[in-house]
């Protein structure tokens, strides 16, 4: 089984002395591990990245799940997947976007029950907002949740709220839980990859570690708040905070970080080539 870790999460080079003098700093920028050191004496926490000869991300490797997480498939030459098989989740992906290339329907079927599942993104000024649904065999079409995501002018999420899924209360708009972040002003590997869809996948989610399992940023995320909201009463828990610090490469990449939160802290190794 995946290890989930709640909380969320994750260019230019020194004189050719400087290279001489410490090589170890003067990595490359495509991401091909990261690895989640929460337990020092386990190393099967990471997730490995294969690309194609476009620089295309194609395959996700995880150590803890022991195979393939998830394969991307791409159209000629689009830099984003059309499509995805997502091993974590047993469910085929189809994507599309908009003239932009902002991703505006997530539609998959469960390759075990069958359940068709959609997930579509509106855009307004900063604000993104995702509504879901799903739909079984021979039932009508269920308003599963409604998302949304203020995002600042580098397209890091600073704000998400998510309202509950199928409220026995018969409030569909009812706010369950809020997150909302603060980033450094260096370079996220993974906000560089094709595959940066703005909402986490549940169930396990495709990836592992804290630092990045929800959202991928331009930015590294530095601290996090989390505000849950009791589902009877609707009233807020006290928030919850997570701080993440971090070791740079000299072309601003990050080459380690710790993340520390209420009963738990831990250390991200980031590999590249």
């Amino acid at each position: 089984m995946i290890r989930i870790i709640p909380a969320v999460i994750l260019l230019f080079v020194f004189a050719s002395c400087s290279n001489e003098n410490n090589p170890d700093d003067q990595p490359g920028t495509r991401l091909v591990k990261v690895m989640d050191m929460e337990d020092p004496t386990d190393s099967s926490y990471y997730d490995r990245f294969t690309y194609d000869n476009e620089g295309r991300v194609t395959e996700i490797f995880s150590g803890s799940f022991g195979g393939i997480l998830a394969t991307f498939y791409y159209n000629g030459a689009g830099l984003k997947p059309y499509k995805m098989d997502g091993e974590f989740d047993e469910t085929t992906h189809f994507f599309e976007y908009d003239a932009s290339g902002r991703l505006i329907r997530d539609s998959s079927i469960d390759a075990i029950g069958g359940t068709v599942y959609l997930t579509t993104y509106s855009y307004f000024q900063g604000l993104t907002v995702s509504d879901s649904w799903y739909e079984q065999t021979g039932a009508p079409r269920i308003n599963q949740e409604r998302d949304s995501f203020l995002l600042d002018a580098g397209n890091n999420v600073l704000q998400a709220r998510y309202y509950r899924a199928d409220d026995p209360y018969g409030d569909p708009s009812r706010l369950t839980f809020i997150e909302q972040f603060s980033y450094d002003n260096k370079v996220n590997p993974l906000g560089k990859l094709n595959i940066a869809f703005l909402k986490k996948y549940d169930s396990h989610g495709i990836f592992e570690t804290t630092l990045y399992y929800e959202y991928f940023q331009e930015h590294n995320l530095v601290k996090s708040e989390y505000i849950d909201y009791d589902d009877v009463t609707g009233i807020p828990y006290p928030i919850e905070t997570e701080i993440n610090s971090y070791q740079y490469h000299s072309n601003s990449y990050p080459k380690e970080a710790t993340y520390a939160g209420p009963g738990y802290m831990g250390k991200v190794l980031y590999t590249y080539e």
